[in-house]
């Protein structure tokens, strides 16, 4: 296994997610003495992970003695390194790195607010949703592969798991002991949190020592401050140990080195969800709505993957010729993504267009409804079509997968209203209950195959809770 292979990090920060995490800060009102940053940074995460640990002062390296000090001094003194300033740092990486939408204006509040107008963000509960959005979509990219997540202890690196925890991609927790000659652990308090968060969540922990005290005074502290282009002493450990435990995983296996093998969940491959506006909500008929949600393309891969599965015979007993393939059970990876852009994007939407429409996932499957089904010779199947009926859920979201069938059109008298023009990869959505009777007309020639959500009946947004309604104005 090699190194690419693994992912060994602390956190994808890139503009969106430094931008994300100053929306949320602008917007949580400021006590009347001075606040210093560090309340500020766990004002944010406790807001958007109530699972991160309360603080009540920052943690993180407590490296202030005087063996940082001589450290730091050999790295200055070396002049292989420039001090770098967390200012200096920032303005520099920005004049880099920066997205072109940003690059023309270094002013951090300019930036924000153009964020907040790129992000159609009006309120703190918007700010939070899409920092957290931005969190897992990050966590997200790292489906499918052996993670090692660095666990100083700290909230920084706290957030950083759960962020994969809420994205449902597998990781195993890796927390560094920094200890001295005298066999002392400087970082003790930081890596007993360590401990108790990953055993309140059950999460896999490995943990790994290194004598502080020797490496500082050995050359190697200047190698890797080198390496990381920076004149901490303790980033260098940390780059240090990084070296450590990608060498051992390389020796071994991620297996021997988590305890455990990792988990390979996903099957249908993400696709990069649009980032949509109130504008990109049509109404097609009375209170049914209208997103574009896949490309053609993405709906065949989704096609190519779940035309492999194995399909139940549809479970509520009502005899009808669809089979169902549950998505939460099939790949719970793309459930959690799909169900955490729905829960920002359309819960924002119908919050907008109706003031108090919340709503939360229920369950979402995919189906298949004509030929595929009665090949299968069921005999349980009483009708050809799915007869006139209402939903159990708040909302319904129906998205129709493939163009390769005749009939199936969904119908809804009331709104005098079928989706037989609407193109394949638009999402539906419905009030579930009664103002929106519909059926499904029979499959006359091929197999439909769609994807239904159900919203929870009576759900106050999760998320609401996590603010003082009196502060979201």
């Amino acid at each position: 296994m090699k190194f690419s292979d693994i992912n060994t990090c602390m956190l994808d920060y890139d503009y969106d997610t430094a931008y994300g995490f100053l929306s949320v800060a602008c917007k949580i009102p400021r006590p009347e003495k001075v606040t210093p940053t560090n309340f500020i940074k766990f004002q944010v995460y406790e807001h958007t992970f109530p699972e991160v640990t309360p603080r009540e002062k920052y943690t993180g390296f407590e490296f202030v003695t005087e063996l940082d000090r001589v450290a730091r001094a050999k790295i200055s003194d070396s002049g292989l390194i420039d001090p770098v300033t967390p200012e200096s740092k920032f303005r520099s990486d920005v004049s880099r790195s920066v997205p072109q939408k940003y690059e023309q204006n270094h002013d951090i509040l300019t930036n924000v607010m153009k964020f907040d107008s790129d992000h159609n963000i009006e309120s703190l509960t918007d700010s939070v949703d899409t920092y957290r959005s931005i969190l897992i979509d990050n966590a997200l990219t790292h489906r499918g592969q052996p993670n090692v997540l660095y666990y100083s202890g700290g909230a920084d690196s706290e957030m950083v798991l759960c962020s994969f925890m809420a994205a449902g991609v597998d990781f195993v927790a890796v927390t560094f002991v920094y200890t001295t000659d005298s066999g002392e652990i400087i970082n003790q308090h930081d890596t007993h949190r360590a401990d108790e968060f990953c055993q309140k969540h059950n999460l896999a922990h490995v943990k790994r020592e290194l004598n502080i005290e020797k490496f500082w005074q050995s050359s190697e502290l200047l190698t890797y401050a080198i390496k990381a282009e920076n004149s901490s002493p303790q980033i260098a450990a940390y780059y240090k140990m990084l070296d450590m435990v990608h060498s051992e995983i390389e020796d071994t296996s991620f297996a021997e080195f988590a305890g455990r093998p990792y988990l390979e969940f996903g099957k249908i491959a993400i696709p990069n969800f649009p980032i949509l506006t109130n504008s990109d909500f049509t109404e097609l008929a009375p209170d049914i709505w209208g997103i574009k949600l896949f490309t053609e393309s993405q709906c065949d891969d989704i096609l190519s993957v779940i035309t492999q599965a194995e399909f139940a015979t549809q479970g509520l007993g009502d005899q009808l010729p669809v089979q169902e393939l549950l998505m939460p059970d099939f790949d719970p990876v793309f459930y959690q993504a799909l169900k955490k852009y729905l829960e920002l994007y359309v819960e924002r939407f119908y919050y907008h267009t109706y003031h108090n429409s919340h709503f939360e996932l229920l369950t979402a499957w995919f189906n298949r409804l004509g030929e595929a089904v009665t090949a299968t010779g069921a005999t349980n199947i009483e009708t050809d079509q799915i007869r006139l009926h209402h939903d159990k859920s708040r909302l319904t979201l129906s998205l129709v997968l493939n163009s390769d069938f005749e009939g199936g059109e969904i119908c809804f008298p009331r709104q005098n209203f079928t989706n037989k023009d609407i193109p394949r990869g638009t999402m539906l959505i419905w009030p579930g209950q009664i103002t929106h009777p519909h059926a499904v007309k029979p499959v006359t020639s091929g197999t439909r195959h769609t994807m239904i959500v159900l919203t929870k009946l009576e759900s106050f947004s999760t998320r609401e809770l996590q603010i003082n309604p009196q502060t979201d104005k």
